[in-house]
């Protein structure tokens, strides 16, 4: 599968267009740990580790030997509240019902709550506010061969991050799913390249569809085998 140029740590998403498109999804839809690795601007490996140590989000599991998925609201729940400690009392509310005890607990979250605030800053004193785009359609518009915008690859085929969200995990293959950031250009080769080999799919299933049926055609009386002889032929 194409590796994407930019992976989901390498940049962050703006917590207002990350609630802004929580919000309007449903809070029950499944998210693989690729897609909250994303949201979270973590790695997958990070994610991992988090979720073995039992630590927030929550995750969940819809056989006991099945995949991790995350529920949207838990994210969407946590990354709220995680960016949102105004004061030491809602964060020991939040630790508490978490069970989350120790500085050595708290100090990985808190960290990256930080590294949010100060990522956002730089952006914002370069001029460069959230992702300079509000859509996907706002980015196929407007972008500049080098802009960026986040997406999901399955199967090597990319979609607007933010919609895959919507399309829920029962729905992504287990294994080649991958998210991060995509230039203009990259998508749009990405892209062709998945139209051309969805073509070349399309064609042969229609041509083994032709030859199905070639084969069980019912040949006609005069080529049909005759008991102990060969078909009759044309009179």
């Amino acid at each position: 599968m194409p590796r994407l140029p930019r992976e989901a740590t390498e940049r962050l998403i703006s917590n207002e267009i990350l609630l802004t498109q929580l919000s309007t999804l449903d809070e029950l839809v499944l998210l693989v740990p690729d897609q909250v690795a994303m949201i979270l601007g973590r790695s997958k490996e990070t994610l991992k580790e988090e979720r073995d140590q039992g630590r927030p989000p929550p995750h969940v599991k819809t056989s006991e030997k099945g995949a991790y998925y995350y529920r949207l609201g838990d994210v969407r729940d946590y990354l709220r509240v995680l960016q949102t400690f105004i004061t030491e009392e809602e964060r020991a509310v939040y630790f508490k019902k978490h069970k989350i005890n120790g500085l050595d607990e708290i100090r990985p979250l808190m960290e990256l709550r930080n590294k949010r605030y100060q990522e956002q800053a730089r952006l914002d004193a370069v001029g460069k506010k959230g992702m300079g785009f509000t859509s996907i359609g706002d980015f196929l518009t407007r972008a500049l061969p080098d802009d960026e915008w986040p997406f999901t690859v399955v199967d090597g085929k990319p979609i607007d991050f933010f919609t895959s969200l919507s399309l829920g995990a029962e729905t992504l293959p287990e294994d080649g799913v991958e998210c991060g950031w995509l230039t203009l250009d990259d998508y749009l080769v990405m892209r062709r390249d998945a139209a051309l080999q969805e073509r070349q799919q399309r064609e042969a299933a229609e041509l083994r569809a032709v030859a199905d049926e070639a084969t069980t055609d019912p040949l006609p009386a005069y080529e049909r085998p005759v008991m102990g002889g060969k078909p009759r032929g044309r009179l």
